[in-house]
């Protein structure tokens, strides 16, 4: 019974080294293959994380939705407010999986920089929904100092988004 064991113990580590040796001989990246595209040429895992957007297109979604945020909230329109945070904040949580490397500036500034924003708008407090928005705006041009895009200095448009409508407050 030893015996055997000791022979299955052998048969696997011989096995494992080969299978070893014959990687490092190659010394081929291994492709997880995701499908292949319309022509029948494969499609991997990492050709997809290439192609996903950067930094940079997710952040122009978040100012367009900020910018909605601003108009609505000065205009009383609270749900289209927190509708809007909501899917500024998505925006940004998507750069977690497309972006890792700033996972903590993302994280503080939605968990830190946005909560006076979120309160103003749960209280509807026009007041302190300027204050907090202004908090906001510095604190997106202070990340983009850090990480050296200082010349991305985000400001509340002039005017509002064309499509949309002042909501009647009663």
């Amino acid at each position: 019974m030893k015996k055997l064991i000791i022979l299955v113990f052998a048969v696997v580590a011989i096995v494992a080294l080969i299978a070893g040796c014959s990687s490092n001989e190659t010394n081929e990246k291994t492709e997880t293959v995701f499908g292949t595209n319309s022509k029948g040429a494969k499609i991997t895992i990492d050709q997809l994380a290439d192609i996903q957007p950067g930094t940079a297109v997710q952040m122009k979604e978040v100012g367009d939705r900020l910018w909605v945020v601003y108009y609505a909230g000065i205009d009383g329109n609270w749900e289209l407010a927190e509708y809007q945070i909501h899917e500024a904040e998505s925006a940004i949580s998507k750069l977690d999986i497309t972006r890792p490397k700033r996972l903590e500036l993302f994280k503080a500034f939605t968990e830190e920089d946005m909560k006076p924003l979120h309160e103003a708008v749960d209280s509807k407090d026009a007041d302190g929904f300027k204050a907090a928005f202004d908090k906001v705006v510095k604190a997106c041009n202070a990340c983009h100092k850090k990480e050296d895009h200082g010349y991305i200095l985000w400001k509340i448009p002039s005017e509002r988004p064309t499509y949309l409508e002042t909501k009647e407050v009663k």
